[in-house]
């Protein structure tokens, strides 16, 4: 895992196309962002802030929606979280370390950041 975050960190940092969202709690105003996400899809790679702390995701689309995934799973095969954004702004926090099929534990709504 070290290595896969050593080769990404540069070229995270140089990439241009790195586009941004914020992410308000489901049924909560504006005023409260809880959860941040970028993306440079040329490169696949993005990241998720929330709490306080940064994930460097596996950045992706599947059809309309956009996706990242995050933390390696124990197996090394896989992740354990990911976030799935609809092109409604509807956006789904999963937690795999749970069952391998999980349901949203968390929903949100997102916006594009400028």
């Amino acid at each position: 895992m070290c290595v896969f975050i050593v080769l990404l960190l540069p070229i995270w940092a140089l990439a241009s196309d790195r586009l941004f969202w914020e992410c308000k709690a489901y049924s909560e105003t504006w005023d409260r962002i809880l959860l941040r996400l970028v993306a440079s899809p040329d490169n696949g790679i993005g990241a998720v802030y929330a709490a306080g702390s940064e994930q460097i995701a596996r950045y992706g689309t599947e059809g309309l929606d956009r996706r990242w995934d995050f933390g390696i799973n124990s197996d090394g095969n896989g992740y354990d979280f990911a976030i799935l954004m609809r092109p409604t702004g509807e956006t789904l926090y999963y937690n795999f370390t749970i069952k391998s099929e999980a349901s949203p534990s968390q929903r949100y709504w997102c916006r594009p950041k400028d």
